[in-house]
């Protein structure tokens, strides 16, 4: 009975010992995983703010791009006009204003078939037409400006495509007063040209004259 008495004691103190063990080993088990999550936590913290910096000085570069972007677009000496594959106008720079007399807010929505003259607008589907095909035209044309009177243009044109959406856009260059000159020139040609005809004329009559 001593004997089994003392067994029983003893392989009580084991069993404590051994839950003492386990609940220790476990407690340093928590610790670690504890240690662990709080050091992946601050390599988190980390992580996050270092891609917070990222993100910011990405943001940025991208407002100093869209501001020179929008610097150059607004500044251009020609006038540039985007308008969408019906003739809608989307945007357009501050010249393209000037050029058809009319303030940004008035210009944008309209479609530019309307400043078209009425003997160029199954010319201006046509190009419509070809743009959207992809091809890149130069050509020359008129407009009317918003008070009635007219314009000579010259225009590069070609389709772009961003964000699964067609645009078209288009350099304009004021070419009315070169239009004007090229007119003067060519009647000042002409001019000579009829008055070096009548000189030869009148010298082929003055030696028939002579003659007789």
């Amino acid at each position: 009975f001593f004997i089994s008495s003392n067994t029983f004691i003893l392989s009580c103190i084991f069993t404590l010992l051994l839950l003492r063990y386990l609940s220790h080993k476990r407690l340093i088990k928590e610790f670690e995983l504890q240690y662990e999550l709080e050091q992946q936590r601050e390599q988190l913290k980390e992580y996050s703010a270092h891609l917070e910096e990222l993100v910011a000085a990405r943001t940025k570069e991208l407002r100093k791009s869209e501001l020179m972007l929008n610097t150059l677009f607004e500044n251009a000496n020609d006038g540039i006009l985007i308008v969408d594959s019906s003739g809608v106008i989307v945007n357009a720079n501050q010249r393209a204003c000037e050029i058809h007399g009319i303030e940004k807010d008035e210009l944008i929505g309209n479609n530019i078939e309307l400043f078209e003259l009425e003997k160029n607008k199954l010319l201006w589907k046509e190009r419509m037409e070809r743009l959207m095909n992809g091809e890149s035209l130069l050509f020359e044309t008129e407009r009317y400006r918003k008070d009635g009177s007219k314009i000579s243009l010259e225009v590069s044109s070609k389709a772009i495509e961003t964000d699964g959406r067609i645009l078209i856009q288009s350099f304009y260059r004021d070419i009315t007063e070169k239009k004007k000159l090229q007119a003067q020139l060519l009647h000042s040609q002409k001019m000579e040209s009829i008055g070096t005809l009548a000189g030869g004329i009148s010298h082929d009559f003055n030696n028939i004259l002579t003659a007789i």
